[in-house]
């Protein structure tokens, strides 16, 4: 099927050779320099093109912009942009107001020297993730929208607290990519020659923010970030984008230092409070997605006739598989707002036509708990996709969901959902033709408070775990499934919980369609310390309307 959302969006080869056209008309940088350059000033004091080439480098060694595009020019960079710590820095900044485009094919990289030291042996670093302080690769402002867009293939890495990789804080009227390219002789040939990717480490920081003063007037695509602080998230959209989104590669986020459930226990209780705290979100929709979102996936197989089978402007070999990842206990995808309303408009046609379409994989993971990391401060839940948020406006998914691919929420002596409706979300329908799995492991089968060194860890309590939850106050009218819902509570002993694979508490669900598995399981190691558990594959007992049931 066709992706029609992104046919808008510029192909990749265009692109990088519009941004070319522009080479020799354009003032170069071929060599090293630590003076930043703007658009308007670059031509001995004349509004000009800027050109980073391969040998080029731009190194301030104080606050700004190394580049500035402030009048109707295009930026170009091969080279790289670096600054070493230096705080309140950026390495391009589009002035709103202003025509062009920028095409990044370089680095950008904002780091410092600080390296934080392992004090206690567990082979994990302690202390701040970062020191330094506002810290952006690429950033937009002004009221006034700039008349564009924003290409990168190149990797961006970001080191310091309240920073970002990119922040769109006044509006652009064309698209936000990142993207991947590959040779594209053939589509046999997959060898990587640029890779747009945002790594950013530190506190209440993000990976690509499009602010609420902001927008995108075009379509948004993501291909890799990795976010890594306490509050830190690695994709905020707060502003309204004309296009869709789609992410198509791994963006993840964690407070964590590692994101690896350890199999010593001696390791893991050395862990301290400051390697264990808690990140955001790993994507966040706060605004209005007039295409909705797509956690996409390439065609399979590829074509040899037929470059880009799903038409969205990048050729198929180009083009990643859409993960979603959270570590620890904010939801890997959460959709709404407070204060205002949330739409997603539908991706495209067919299996397209749902605001949420998931190809790939979303999946949170809570990875420890307070008995073995007893410096952890309380039980970590994990949710997958959270839609409405406690206290937001309301939520509509037009068309509904639609899961191809993978959603999974696993936890440790904590609850689990993978998919979760909150009240005043509406998603008309929910259609699984993949997986979608909530899972919690008992770990603690003591029914005391249980001291650990010095830490008293509190009795463990009863999980509840679920496929699909809908709270009351949320709208689903069906739900239809080919392939699997499932909840599963596991370990060798413990209090045991709940486990439901679809639990609707609003009352609204009229429908379910069952060619698949829709199950909910007790898995015990040991047998001879019985795990209490409620388990239930189906409850719509908050119904009060007609309700069918087909299983086929």
């Amino acid at each position: 099927m066709k992706r029609k959302f992104l046919a808008a969006a510029v192909a990749v080869a265009p692109l990088l050779a519009a941004a070319a056209g522009h080479v020799h008309a354009a003032t170069q940088i071929t060599t090293s320099t630590t003076q930043p350059v703007t658009t308007a000033t670059v031509n001995g004091g004349l509004p000009d093109d800027i050109d980073i080439t391969s040998s080029g480098s731009i190194n301030p060694t104080s606050s700004g912009a190394a580049v500035t595009l402030d009048s109707d020019n295009v930026v170009t960079s091969e080279g790289s942009i670096t600054f070493k710590d230096v705080d309140n820095a950026v390495g391009i900044l589009i002035e709103g107001g202003n025509t062009g485009q920028v095409t990044n094919t370089g680095a950008i990289t904002l780091t410092e020297s600080y390296v934080p030291a392992d004090s206690n042996g567990d082979g994990l670093p302690d202390g701040p993730f970062a020191q330094g302080t506002n810290r952006i690769g690429i950033q937009v402002t002004g009221a006034t929208p700039f008349v564009g867009g924003i290409t990168t293939t190149g990797p961006i890495t970001i080191q310091g607290n309240n920073s970002a990789g990119i922040s769109i804080e006044g509006p652009i009227t064309g698209d936000l990519l990142m993207l991947t390219v590959t040779p594209p002789a053939t589509q046999g040939d997959a060898a990587t020659v640029a890779n747009g990717t945002i790594t950013i480490t530190g506190d209440n920081s993000v990976g690509v923010q499009v602010k609420s003063t902001g927008g995108v007037g075009g379509n948004v695509r993501i291909t890799g970030v990795t976010a890594r602080g306490v509050g830190t998230r690695a994709v905020v959209i707060d502003g309204a984008v004309g296009g869709g989104v789609d992410i198509s590669g791994s963006v993840t986020a964690s407070g964590y230092r590692s994101t690896v459930r350890s199999s010593n226990p001696a390791v893991s209780l050395l862990y301290t409070a400051d390697e264990l705290q808690q990140g955001g979100p790993a994507v966040s929709i706060g605004a209005d997605v007039a295409k909705g979102l797509i956690v996409s996936a390439a065609p399979f197989p590829l074509s040899t006739t037929n470059l880009d089978q799903d038409g969205d402007g990048v050729p198929d070999a180009s083009q990643g598989t859409g993960l979603i990842a959270s570590f620890g206990a904010a939801p890997a995808l959460q959709i709404g707002a407070v204060g205002h309303d949330v739409t997603l408009g539908k991706v495209g046609v067919d299996a397209n036509g749902y605001g949420l379409v998931i190809q790939g994989t979303v999946a949170a993971d809570g990875v420890f708990d307070p008995l073995t990391s007893p410096n952890l401060p309380g039980v970590v839940s994990a949710t997958a996709i959270q839609i409405g948020v406690a206290g937001g406006g309301a939520v509509s998914v037009d068309g509904g969901l639609h899961n191809t691919g993978n959603v999974a929420a696993n936890a440790y002596q904590a609850d689990a959902t993978a998919i979760h409706i909150g009240s005043g979300a509406t998603v008309a329908a929910i259609v699984n033709d993949g997986s979608i799995s909530g899972r919690s492991t008992q770990v603690n089968s003591a029914t005391t408070d249980t001291t650990v060194g010095t830490v008293v860890v509190p009795a463990p309590l009863p999980v509840s775990v679920t496929g699909i939850l809908i709270d009351q106050g949320a709208s689903v009218t069906s739900i239809s499934n080919s392939k699997s819902i499932t909840a599963n509570i596991s370990g060798a002993g413990g209090v045991g919980g709940a486990a439901t694979a679809i639990l609707d508490k609003s009352g609204s669900v009229t429908s379910i369609a069952n060619t698949g598995t829709i199950a909910a399981t007790l898995t015990q190691a040991l047998l001879t310390s019985p795990m209490p558990g409620t388990l239930t594959a189906i409850d719509l007992s908050a119904g009060t309307s007609a309700q069918t049931i087909t299983q086929d």
